[in-house]
């Protein structure tokens, strides 16, 4: 047999393989190339088929094998997004990482070995993440806006600066991540700070929801990046939820809604000025209407 149709016939059996092992709509861990990385494929999830993609960033102390996405009050929304046919990835990008150029790199990695291996239906792809995975989603959408089709924040920091301020127990474990304190590398807390990202954020869809109770990280955070988006012309829905903390809870109540908001960014993307970027945005002030935002 040539070497070549041998090669062919051994990948699709490795393919083969692999699906079989799969539980598809159940959240596992798997390892691509070396690479540990939290997975659920949607229902019926069939590799001659491609599916949306959200890439879901955990928050701080978090890991793939137990994360936000894996709590209890995310049970409805994995729930939901695999009956809805997403595919969710949770990259391994650290428990203490702050989105430093590390942790991004790991984000970037993950995303394209995992397209290597499922069927993504497109080069764009949803960003979700709580509290430091909320920050992140926003500084990675912003720094990688090309190939990110929609953003959403749950209770995440927007200022590096104003949250180490805030968060004396937080202190070592940014420094270690950044190499040091505000006042030693402004410039580094800059670049991982959603507020400094307004011209690349405006144009990316957003989310964003923060409890009034949060003590951890203020709704002052996500109260001025909805602001200064507003007033820059961006596309932002902003949840304020009463009487929520720093909690997981946040999530409760919100699935259809932020599934809606990822359904309709599934669209194509269009080039900015033609007819079809005009539909979309007829097509986002519709859904905006309907939900009442």
């Amino acid at each position: 047999m040539p070497r070549k149709k041998l090669l062919v016939i051994c990948c699709i059996l490795v393919a083969i393989f692999c699906c079989s092992s799969m539980v598809y709509g159940s959240y596992q861990v798997i390892t691509v190339q070396g690479k540990q990385m939290g997975l659920q494929l949607p229902n019926g999830y069939s590799a001659g088929q491609a599916y949306p993609l959200i890439v879901f960033l955990h928050g701080r102390g978090g890991s793939v094998s137990a994360n936000n996405f894996t709590g209890d009050a995310f049970a409805n929304f994995r729930s939901k997004a695999a009956a809805r046919g997403y595919v969710v990835l949770v990259p391994n990008y650290g428990s203490d990482g702050w989105i430093n150029q590390a942790s991004e790199d790991i984000v970037t990695q993950s995303i394209d070995l995992f397209k290597s291996q499922y069927n993504i239906n497109s080069q764009r792809l949803c960003m979700m993440g709580v509290s430091m995975g909320g920050g992140g989603a926003l500084v990675y959408g912003a720094r990688h806006k090309e190939k990110v089709a929609a953003i959403c924040d749950m209770m995440g920091m927007t200022d590096m600066v104003k949250f180490y301020n805030d968060s004396l127990n937080y202190h070592t474990s940014i420094e270690t991540a950044y190499g040091g304190s505000p006042t030693q590398i402004p410039s580094v807390y800059s670049q991982r700070s959603a507020m400094n990202y307004i011209d690349d954020l405006k144009s990316l869809p957003l989310y964003i929801s923060h409890g009034t109770a949060d003590t951890i990280v203020s709704q002052v955070h996500s109260q001025q990046l909805y602001n200064a988006l507003t007033n820059a012309g961006g596309s932002v829905i902003f949840k304020s939820v009463p009487g929520i903390g720093h909690d997981n809870a946040l999530i409760v109540g919100q699935e259809d809604a932020i599934l809606n908001f990822f359904d309709a960014s599934q669209a194509a993307v269009p080039e900015p000025g033609s007819i079809s970027a005009l539909l979309c945005g007829l097509a986002a002030l519709t859904y905006k209407k309907k939900n009442g935002l």
